[in-house]
């Protein structure tokens, strides 16, 4: 699924590829970009939009502008949502882009497998129960798993809309080894690699108490660790609102410090 709309056609375009070499057009696509990215993160709740579009590979070819982005085909219309859309078309009739632009999502391309290294099937008889039975676990459970991490990009998509801004965790475990040591592994909602979004981390504490954390994008975060985090991730929604609202409280209280600051202030005569 791709999203796909039109610009309004001019005479002379700055991206048009007949009239400028290759570095003239690739220049001119890295300035509507930032034009792009720069119009939506002028607007609120379109973060994501941005994002999206920064992150994003430009191809031109015969007046079609792909846009190859690094979203699902799922999160791809909750991240441009009609209001997006509407800003991109705008932001090219302002820079007279005679081009139609399109919206597509991640593609998922299979590795080449070299002659030397072609791998061999399982199984090629019914002679192997247990290898077959196992295959078949292994696709049901990738599967299964792919299904979870597109159900945490739509409530991820659904959280950035919000534009909340506020940090929370959610403690998923807490074990001990056998040398003293603590691992702590929470599920959160906060900005990472300069985005928002659901994570995961793991903070291992040595018995001399050096912390050694480490921190993952949900969707590439350990299996067993999105496994064990999704159970928790109620009580994650809950401290957001807990945090949301300690927020306001605190701001709040600023406000009112300032006002009652500014009402102590009397206004100067004006000079005669």
């Amino acid at each position: 699924m791709a999203l796909t709309f039109s610009a309004r056609e001019v005479a002379s375009s700055p991206v048009s590829p007949a009239k400028q070499t290759n570095k003239e057009s690739k220049d001119a696509l890295d300035a509507l970009k930032k034009d792009l990215v720069s119009a939506l993160q002028a607007v609120k709740g379109q973060q994501s939009a941005a994002d999206a579009i920064s992150d994003s590979n430009f191809i031109l070819s015969d007046g079609l502008l792909d846009v190859n982005t690094t979203l699902s085909k799922q999160m791809l219309p909750v991240a441009f949502n009609a209001e997006a859309q509407r800003i991109i078309q705008a932001t090219l009739r302002e820079a007279n882009a005679e081009l139609k632009f399109s919206l597509n999502p991640a593609k998922i391309a299979a590795r080449p497998v070299s002659p030397q290294m072609e791998p061999r099937p399982v199984t090629s008889r019914n002679d192997d129960p247990l290898l077959s039975k196992l295959s078949r676990r292994a696709t049901e459970l990738n599967s299964i798993s792919d299904s979870l991490s597109k159900q945490i990009e739509v409530l991820e998509g659904q959280l950035k809309q919000l534009n909340l801004g506020v940090t929370a965790w959610a403690r998923v475990n807490h074990t001990y080894d056998d040398e003293g040591g603590e691992c702590i592994t929470e599920i959160g909602y906060s900005r990472f690699r300069s985005r928002w979004g659901i994570a995961l981390r793991s903070c291992y504490i040595e018995p001399s108490h050096e912390e050694h954390e480490e921190m993952w994008p949900f969707t590439d975060g350990p299996r067993q660790l999105r496994i064990d985090a999704v159970d928790k991730i109620p009580e994650l929604l809950e401290q957001l609102d807990t945090e949301a609202e300690k927020m306001i409280s605190a701001l709040s209280a600023k406000v009112k410090k300032v006002e009652e600051l500014t009402s102590k202030m009397k206004p100067t005569g004006s000079a005669r």
